[in-house]
């Protein structure tokens, strides 16, 4: 099997070629440049999100925020949710 997530890639040359960035954690989400300065990154993740100022060379630290996603439990019981904290534990209200 192997991980089947794909990469975040970058071009620099309006699309012809693509460098892989290595992001922070798997499971790309969302994926921001700044229009003005293409250095600047934000990435959204399983993990929580980061941000590069060098291009993707290095990421601000995800183990600084809270980061969850709410699913619903069943379906008997209202406000009756599952938060997953996705690739760590599993919190459940």
């Amino acid at each position: 099997m192997g991980d089947e997530t794909p990469p975040c890639l970058k071009s620099i040359d309006g699309g012809r070629t693509f460098a892989v960035v290595n992001a922070m954690h798997g499971d790309n989400h969302g994926f921001w440049i700044n229009p003005t300065n293409s250095n600047y990154l934000a990435n959204a993740n399983d993990g929580g999100g980061s941000i590069s100022l060098d291009g993707g060379k290095s990421w601000s630290t995800q183990d600084n925020q809270p980061t969850a996603q709410f699913y619903p439990r069943d379906g008997r019981r209202r406000f009756s949710v599952q938060a997953s904290t996705r690739d760590s534990r599993i919190t459940r209200r």
